[in-house]
């Protein structure tokens, strides 16, 4: 059987299942003296409510113990594990779990192992888990599903804005100064992940011109390849999202959004604010 395995920087709706054949393997969560096991012990709300107190979340990645312990139950059942993880220049989950596998195949020869890097995260993630569950259902190899989701990782994009600089500025993304600035200004950065990594790529004042220069961003980057669903991901910012929905279905057309909540981990990074877009630059 064909098992993925993916950390809890996946988001998706709760309404979308992610299927029987998916497992997470959680990060996890220090908050002041506490932590947590993400998505399983600790939910995402209780994460806001500490930031909105002022509390900067920290986060690391599974135990060895934790991530041997999930893999030895697929070794014993031979089941074929396709890892997928969140961007490995974000987190070291990445090559914890691909290390692992590397030993656990000696132990497990008719079982198969392979570590996927995103080089994304949140609903870019649930996107793929959603194609490879699709592939699986529809009696695809396992060498079929593993090139594809390799090759979806290559053309993920994720564009991000942000309301308030409070939280990459104590993420060390821009620096005081800059943060201070421009909320005073207004000046709000548009934000990427470039290779894996977040980066500020742009900085516009005014809401009006960073929502335009937004999507025309997203219309660039998506190119002809309109007829995909678009992930947006928010925290609480309801009436960004709001905006930037309409301002998108002006450009593409009557493109259908799939919408959830920012998670724990790149909420540690990004903050509350703000709204970020998920796509893929070619299906």
């Amino acid at each position: 059987m064909i098992k993925l395995l993916v950390d809890s920087t996946c988001d998706m709706p709760k309404e979308f299942k992610m299927g029987q054949d998916v497992d997470f393997l959680p990060l996890r969560i220090r908050i002041q003296d506490k932590e947590y096991l993400d998505k399983k012990e600790i939910a995402v709300e209780e994460v806001y409510k500490a930031m909105k107190e002022g509390i900067m979340p920290q986060t690391s990645q599974p135990t060895p113990i934790e991530i041997f312990t999930q893999l030895e139950q697929y070794g014993q059942n031979e089941d074929d594990v396709i890892y997928l993880s969140f961007s490995s220049k974000m987190s070291g989950t990445y090559q914890t779990v691909y290390l692992a596998m590397e030993e656990i195949k000696q132990r497990y020869p008719k079982s198969k192992f392979t570590a996927i890097d995103s080089k994304s995260g949140s609903i870019c993630i649930g996107f793929m888990v959603i194609e490879a569950n699709k592939m699986i259902e529809e009696g695809k190899t396992y060498e079929e599903i593993v090139e594809r989701l390799k090759f979806l990782s290559e053309h993920a994009e994720h564009i991000f804005t942000l309301s308030d600089l409070k939280w990459i500025v104590k993420g060390g993304r821009i620096n005081k100064f800059e943060g201070v600035l421009g909320n005073m200004l207004h000046i709000m950065p548009l934000i990427e992940v470039n290779d894996g990594f977040i980066e500020v790529f742009d900085k516009v004042r005014g809401e009006k011109k960073l929502l335009n220069k937004l999507v025309d961003v997203v219309e660039q980057r998506i190119g002809k390849y309109t007829n995909q669903k678009i992930g947006l991901v928010h925290a609480e910012d309801k009436e960004l999202l709001e905006k930037i929905k309409v301002l998108l279905r002006e450009r593409l057309g009557d493109v259908e959004f799939i919408e959830t909540g920012i998670g724990s981990v790149l909420s540690a990074h990004l903050g509350l604010s703000g709204v970020g877009i998920c796509f893929f630059n070619e299906i």
